[in-house]
């Protein structure tokens, strides 16, 4: 099985100028490069941070209707969740007003997290949300289940201050770690957002992997600043591939120039 995973897209006011019209160039060319090296992808995610402006949501509701993948959506921080709802019409909120949701594909467990406190940069996840996650984690392992999760804020402290777990980081990261030790036999893989770079590690015996930023990404050195990062000159996204009980995460690159195809196809919208 294959995955797709963008992220952090931070798409800015429509209609395209300037720094707008680069961000919106990058994720075209992501889309293309998927679309032709990954057509067997199941799955595309991308784990929030879709919008900087609400008005490039219709933009990018065309976009992923016309590419071909299932996909599905996560918030992040940057996201606003009315301006969300009233384009993604299938995005429906729990009880609570989030938007969280599990299925099975080809044998693998997904869920999907909302860790966003509305109006902050920090992430949480709050005793309902914790509650909803056990339970979910727990039938997949009633039903002997691999899982992979995908949330937006990163679950660990990932070597850059900013992003710790009482910075930008999930405020909630030593209870949530607790929950994921309990159940480390049955989640394959947690990968994340928000940090806009390339991380990987282990919490609580569990593999964790961000993905950097599709749009811009950052080339950050653990114990560095992100606001001192370098830009990097790609267009960057994730392939998460399964077999079996194996489990490759790798960074796919692309060239940030935008080809003439993309150049015609934004022209048109």
């Amino acid at each position: 099985m294959k995955i797709i995973q963008f992220s952090d897209l931070h798409l800015l006011e429509y209609p395209l100028n300037g720094e707008d019209k680069h961000r919106y160039e990058r994720l075209s060319v992501a889309l293309k490069h998927a679309g032709r090296h990954h057509p067997d992808a199941v799955r595309l995610v991308l784990t929030g941070d879709l919008s900087d402006d609400p008005q490039s949501y219709s933009w990018l509701n065309q976009q992923l209707e016309e590419s071909g993948f299932e996909y599905r959506l996560l918030l992040g921080n940057h996201d606003d969740r009315t301006d969300f709802h009233n384009i993604f019409l299938n995005y429906k909120p729990d009880v609570s007003g989030f938007i969280q949701a599990s299925e099975i594909v080809e044998g693998t467990g997904l869920i999907y997290l909302d860790t966003v406190v509305d109006g902050e940069i920090y992430g949480s996840l709050d005793r309902g949300r914790m509650v909803w996650l056990d339970d979910q984690l727990e039938q997949f392992q009633l039903d002997d289940m691999q899982v992979i999760v995908f949330m937006h804020h990163n679950p660990v402290p990932v070597g850059i201050p900013e992003f710790s777990d009482d910075g930008w980081g999930l405020r909630d990261g030593c209870v949530f770690r607790a929950l994921l030790a309990r159940y480390r036999s049955t989640i394959a893989q947690i990968v994340f957002g928000h940090i806009h770079t390339s991380f990987s590690g282990t919490v609580s015996g569990v593999s964790v992997t961000s993905c950097p930023s599709t749009t811009i990404p950052s080339e950050t050195a653990i114990g560095g600043s992100q606001h001192n990062s370098l830009k990097s000159d790609q267009t960057l996204y994730n392939v998460i591939q399964t077999h079996r009980n194996e489990i490759v995460v790798f960074t796919e690159g692309c060239p940030a120039d935008c080809t003439a195809d993309c150049k015609d196809e934004l022209s048109r919208h």
